[in-house]
């Protein structure tokens, strides 16, 4: 089988007519859209049809998207192909020439006094009805349309093109690497190496670590100056649009409440000293006596040997899927026939998984660098639940799939609690330490972990107000955050200084905080697989709805879809609880 994506569905490469015929179509569309905007939205006369057109080209706009993806996606695997970048430049430009019919719109939108009386007299408009609202009330913070359409096209060399140079480095890193069981030297890649930390050898994963920790000197200034550019230009953007803060501004473009925000971190606080417990406990299996190193916090516990061929792998997670439902077991199984996953890794491909939504032709891609371990698995599984939660909303209009970041992980965590509640299910004795290890792992990472990321960048963006970091300073505030989120549970002479290289996330330009979004998505999760313990087979029908709705729907109005206050601590302390007991019982094990 040719572990690889399929990409064909797209284009057969950048030199077919098919490419070339689009790419010319894209721009003839660009200067369509930008001049019926510029000669249109000047007044507000005949606002209804003037919406109707609008969205009518988005729609129509759709269609472009393949290119861009065909490019990024091939940049994923093959981060030096010369087309992809050559293509992915001109489609930037298209991208921010497209910025001025967008921002012309808003302008637009701003000044339509009754657009609730419109879209009431407007059938056709009735189901972009929380979207045009929710615009109108983003333009409290819009800068004029010359200021906007400027912006845009600062941003292509500026954090875009900080964003493209990290990757880059990081995916050209090759690490020299001699593995303590044969005595073989070879240069690796990170995400190979990465993937060394879940090895069962102790060696093998101090060796690993050392070897990860020395290969970030050769980055850690490009990283320093791509992580200053990026945060730079979002403070800067967030003053200049008047918001209070970058956190302000990403929790508007979250729709996010601050007070339920602040309910799902106390909550966690509070759940703290249990995690460490567990990492205390999981460092002295491990031999650890003063809390655990960090190169041994993936390292499996137990007995069993659980890792999986990636066929083995697949089989497991569609296996798992179908006791929860057909639907999502036979989506899977589909995907995986026809070459949706690109499963290992390779040199010039980027490290981590990602999901990819393909709108065009109503598909996804997914990327791996797959381990065969069981948290590779679990990984499989969490990227399969956003092509899912794609699979629900893919006959939906463009406008109305805009998921904000929190609910982006509430379908791939879900993903992930069937297949650990399901192996837990079916468990031996010996299997058990080595399961519960791996069930509390993932909300570990996503609370525990994600919280000293979240603190991180927080520190981060308010000292970058006012100063530059170097990166020995954005190394000590990684080691401090890291402390106060692991606590006791970790050896504090053995840190990660080098954590904020590795994770990619804040790096994405125009995307601030993706850290309490995997929290929030985890725990939401564990809320709504609760319900599904309670309600059977009845909730399956109501979970697909909820998915849909995600688009156009505030994070407090699709927790009320399900009965959910999320400002409330309680709720959180409730999904918390499902982790904690799983704790109680790993402390009991041996």
């Amino acid at each position: 089988m040719d572990y690889t994506w399929s990409l064909k569905e797209l284009y057969d490469g950048f030199e077919t007519e098919q490419f070339k015929d689009d790419l010319a179509s894209a721009k003839a569309f660009k200067d369509d859209f930008s001049a019926w905007a510029s000669e249109e939205l000047s007044c507000t006369q005949n606002a209804a049809e003037k919406i109707k057109k609008f969205i009518d080209f988005t729609n129509k706009g759709t269609k472009f998207r393949g290119l861009f993806l065909f490019c990024s996606l091939t940049l994923s695997t093959e981060a030096e192909n010369s087309l992809a970048l050559k293509n992915m430049s001109q489609l930037q430009g298209i991208m921010a020439e497209l910025s001025k019919p967008n921002a012309l719109f808003k302008d637009f939108l701003k000044n339509v006094d009754n657009l609730s009386e419109i879209i009431e007299n407007n059938t056709e408009l009735k189901e972009y009805e929380f979207v045009l609202k929710e615009m109108k009330e983003s333009t409290k913070y819009q800068l004029t349309k010359e200021e906007e359409i400027l912006l845009s096209k600062l941003t292509i060399t500026g954090s875009s093109a900080w964003s493209t140079m990290y990757n880059q480095a990081l995916s050209a890193l090759k690490i020299p690497y001699t593995n303590p069981e044969t005595g073989e030297a070879r240069d690796i890649t990170l995400p190979e190496i990465r993937g060394l930390a879940s090895n069962r050898n102790a060696d093998v994963r101090k060796t690993a670590f050392e070897a990860e920790i020395k290969s970030y000197k050769e980055v850690e200034k490009q990283a320093a100056a791509a992580l200053n550019a990026i945060k730079g230009e979002a403070n800067t953007v967030a003053a200049a649009r008047g918001y209070e803060s970058v956190l302000d501004m990403t929790l508007m473009q979250s729709r996010l409440e601050k007070e339920a925000l602040d309910a799902m971190w106390d909550a966690i606080r509070e759940s703290l000293p249990k995690f460490w417990a567990y990492l205390r406990h999981k460092g002295e299996l491990l031999g650890d006596k003063d809390g655990i190193k960090y190169y041994n916090i993936m390292a499996p516990v137990g007995s069993a040997q659980m890792t999986f061929t990636y066929d083995e792998g697949i089989k497991y997670v569609i296996d798992n899927f179908r006791k929860f439902s057909d639907k999502l077991a036979d989506f899977t199984q589909n995907a995986h026939e026809n070459r949706w996953v690109d499963v290992y890794p390779r040199p010039g491909k980027r490290g981590g998984a990602f999901c990819a939504g393909i709108t065009p032709v109503k598909e996804s891609r997914i990327l791996m660098n797959y381990s065969g371990s069981f948290s590779s698995v679990s990984t499989l599984a969490h990227e399969f639940g956003h092509a899912y939660h794609n699979e629900c909303m893919k006959e939906l209009s463009i406008l109305n799939r805009s998921v904000p970041m929190p609910l982006a992980e509430t379908a791939s965590t879900f993903c992930e609690t069937i297949i650990s509640q399901e192996a837990l299910k079916s468990a031996s004795q010996e299997e058990k330490l080595f399961i519960l290890d791996n069930l509390i792992m993932t909300p570990f990472q996503v609370c525990v972990d994600i919280y000293s990321r979240f603190l991180f960048e927080d520190a981060v963006i308010n000292r970058r107000k006012s100063e530059t970091l170097s990166s020995d300073e954005l190394k000590k505030i990684m080691e401090e955050s890291i402390k106060t989120a692991y606590g006791e549970g970790i050896n504090q002479e053995i840190l990660h200084p080098y954590m904020w290289v590795n994770k990619g996330h804040y790096y994405s330009a125009g995307l601030n905080y993706y850290n309490f979004p995997y929290a929030y998505g985890q725990l939401f999760a564990s809320g709504l697989y609760s319900m599904y313990l309670e309600e059977g087979e009845a909730f399956v029908e109501k979970y697909d709805k909820l998915l849909e709705a995600t688009g156009s729907n505030t994070l407090k109005g699709v927790g009320e879809l399900c009965g959910i206050d999320i400002t409330d601590k309680n709720f959180w302390k409730k999904s918390l609880k499902v982790t904690e007991d799983f704790i109680d019982e790993f402390l009991k094990l041996k």
